[in-house]
């Protein structure tokens, strides 16, 4: 009787998985074979950073997949193929498969084809942080934007700020009295994403440089006005990055969010985790 029950889960419940599956193409590389093991397939499949993960997006040649199909003398993958591979399909929350499938229909167009553009200033990073406020730990969210200087130096910019414990009253407090620079070349590197933002601490430390870490505006936030004079006071202190997701804003009618996804299975690394249809 176990026996027979042990048989029913083994055949079914892979059926079922099968079933809640949003049609994603698990294993585009299934067909390419070569001297690369399991694990050198996960190597490759794994999207490393965000640049890689652009790369995909826009099906570039050179990207490090590209490369490995091309050098096992293997049909070029599609870019509907590269796409697919880049959701987190194995996310708790169900996608909505007619959502994604207008997405793609979009994106991979013929006529008109949508790409992602490091430069364009339709996309951010939230950044979320420890970090010891006035002696006492709590948790912010940095908002970042690559920004280009009158140099044209690239570099990343903090725009706002998502702290809920920061009250500040509704009407607009007065703008910070932020110093000129005394160094220009004390600022986040524009690849600075690459490395989770390692250097995020220098916006509480380098003070005498904070205007380099902010964007130009003439207007802060009433957060982020908040921020600024607690980073100018030295009651701030950033311990460490717990979390990085990148919002993108890039493609007319839709909203996603990237986030990274350290897993040993194929579908692994930087992926989008959010699709929102936007009016």
């Amino acid at each position: 009787m176990y026996r027979k029950v042990l048989i029913f889960f083994i055949l079914i419940i892979p059926k079922l998985l099968l079933a809640q599956s949003p049609g994603f193409e698990k294993d585009p590389l299934a067909g390419v074979h070569g001297p690369g093991t399991e694990l050198q397939k996960h190597f490759i499949y794994h999207v490393k950073n965000l640049d890689e993960f652009i790369e995909r997006f826009n099906n570039d040649t050179t990207s490090e997949i590209q490369l490995y199909v091309k050098k096992m003398n293997s049909p070029k993958l599609s870019r509907a193929s590269m796409i697919n591979v880049l959701f987190n399909q194995l996310r708790p929350n169900p996608w909505n498969t007619n959502d994604i499938k207008a997405f793609l229909k979009q994106v991979d167009n013929n006529t008109a084809p949508v790409f992602l553009n490091f430069l364009d200033d339709k996309w951010y990073a939230n950044v979320t942080c420890a970090v010891l406020w006035e002696g006492k730990p709590k948790t912010i969210t940095l908002k970042l934007k690559v920004e280009k200087d009158g140099n044209s130096t690239l570099k990343w910019v903090i725009f706002d700020i998502d702290a809920p414990f920061i009250v500040v009253n509704p009407t607009k407090i007065p703008q910070p009295t932020i110093p000129t620079p005394v160094n220009n070349d004390s600022y986040l590197n524009p690849m600075s994403h690459n490395i989770n933002f390692f250097s995020i601490d220098l916006v509480a430390t380098d003070t005498k440089n904070i205007a380099n870490y902010l964007a130009s505006t003439v207007y802060y936030s009433n957060s982020l006005i908040v921020f600024i004079n607690e980073c100018l006071s030295h009651k701030v202190k950033i311990q460490s990055v717990r979390k990085v997701v990148f919002d993108f804003q890039q493609i007319k009618g839709w909203d996603f969010e990237v986030e990274e996804f350290n897993r040993q299975d194929l579908n692994s690394g930087w992926l989008i985790n959010k699709l929102t249809k936007v009016p």
